[in-house]
């Protein structure tokens, strides 16, 4: 008799079905090699001669860079919150901050995505951090939009 080779799909559907808490992720674009984003951070915004303010970008934390991380569509946190703020107050999409990536949100990356000529598939990450406009605070509470270029990161 031969003996049973181990068959791992069918073992994680068993886990799940009997409540192990295991989640099967759907595969996801090339991007899906970067950590999902869980924090945010305040990067600040400035050129060579003048300090614009403070802005809140999403990150993956305890990395050392903002760049480095992605969500999309079924993701909640302030990490969202941050993203749509920025997506409704200079990137000109018309959508709630309710801190939930869900359709509006999917739409309004991909618009974003759209106009800075990369794919749309939806999902923000360093691509899209670097073509969006990013919404910044100054200490004298003055608010302006700013690239990606001024950001110090």
């Amino acid at each position: 008799m031969r003996a049973a080779r181990p068959r791992p799909l069918r073992a994680v559907a068993a886990a799940a079905l009997a409540g192990g808490g295991l989640a099967i992720n759907a595969a996801r674009p090339a991007a899906a090699a970067l950590p999902l984003c869980n924090g945010t951070a305040i990067a600040i915004a400035q050129n060579a001669t003048t300090d614009f303010g403070d802005v809140v970008v999403p990150i993956r934390k305890g990395a050392s860079v903002a760049s480095n991380c992605q969500t999309g569509s079924g993701s909640a946190g302030p990490w969202v919150t941050a993203l749509q703020r920025h997506l409704r107050n200079c990137n000109g999409q018309n959508i709630d901050v309710d801190g939930i990536y869900g359709p509006d949100t999917k739409q309004a990356v991909k618009n974003v995505q759209s106009a800075g000529h990369i794919t749309a598939d939806g999902i923000y990450g360093p691509k899209t951090m670097t073509v969006m406009r990013w919404y910044t605070v100054a200490d004298s509470g003055k608010t302006s939009c700013r690239s990606y270029s001024t950001l110090a990161l």
